[in-house]
C-alpha cells in the first residue's frame, strides 16, 4: 500500500488536521456555550485560546518548511491527503467525545431537560445524550 505511506509530511498534516478540527470544535462549543462538549469544564473563554492553535498550526504547517512539494516528488497525493483529512477529522471528534465526557462526568445528567441534538450538550456530556437516546428508543 504505496498510498499510505507514512512519512514526515505525512504525519505532520494528520496533526494539522487534528489541531485544526479540535480546534474549532471547541470554538464552537464555547460559542455555542455547549458544556457537555467543552474541555474546560463549562468555561467559555479558555476555548477561545483554540482560535490561536489553529492559526499557529496552519503557521507551523506552511511556513516551518518548504511544502510545496509534488506527490511524485515525495510530496501528498490527493488519496493520501483525503485519508489524512478523515483520520485526523476522526481521531479529533473521538477524542473531543471522550474527554469531554470524562472530565464534565459529575457535571450534567442524562435525566434532565427535554432538549433535542446538539442543544442537548449545553446541559449533559455527549456520553449522556449517547445514553439518553438509546433508552428513550427503547420505550
Amino acid at each position: 500500500m504505496t498510498w499510505l505511506r507514512w512519512e514526515t509530511f505525512g504525519a505532520d498534516y494528520l496533526l494539522l488536521v487534528f489541531m485544526v478540527s479540535l480546534g474549532v470544535v471547541q470554538l464552537a462549543a464555547a460559542w455555542r456555550r455547549l458544556g457537555g462538549l467543552s474541555l474546560f469544564f463549562r468555561r467559555r473563554y479558555p476555548g477561545y485560546i483554540f482560535a490561536v492553535v489553529i492559526i499557529g498550526a496552519g503557521y507551523w504547517l506552511f511556513f516551518s518548511e518548504p511544502r510545496d512539494i509534488p506527490d511524485y516528488a515525495g510530496g501528498l497525493g490527493g488519496s493520501q491527503q483525503f485519508i489524512y483529512t478523515l483520520a485526523g477529522i476522526a481521531i479529533a471528534s473521538l477524542f473531543t467525545f471522550a474527554v469531554s465526557s470524562a472530565l464534565n462526568a459529575r457535571w450534567g445528567r442524562s435525566d434532565t431537560g427535554e432538549e433535542e441534538g446538539l442543544d442537548a450538550l449545553k446541559r449533559m456530556t455527549y456520553l449522556q445524550a449517547v445514553k439518553r437516546g438509546f433508552r428513550g428508543k427503547s420505550r
